[in-house]
């Protein structure tokens, strides 16, 4: 399992001011040599204007290389 996390900051007129910090696993879930990396995206931000979003967006690869 690879993890990677970074930190961001953005402006937007509808959100003003915004900072976050973002990560993304990746990792196999099986054996196959043919089989794609699995990851799982997690992020979030908090703006001046308090407004928050929080993500998560799973891909898992399973036999035949078939997303779920």
């Amino acid at each position: 399992m690879e993890i990677n996390a970074f930190p961001y900051l953005f402006y937007t007129p509808e959100t003003e001011l915004a900072f976050g910090v973002g990560g993304i696993a990746t990792f196999f879930t099986g054996e196959s040599k043919i089989l794609r990396p699995s990851s799982l995206i997690l992020s979030g931000y908090y703006s001046t204007n308090d407004q928050y979003l929080i993500t998560l967006t799973p891909k898992f690869y399973f036999i035949e290389n078939k997303c779920l």
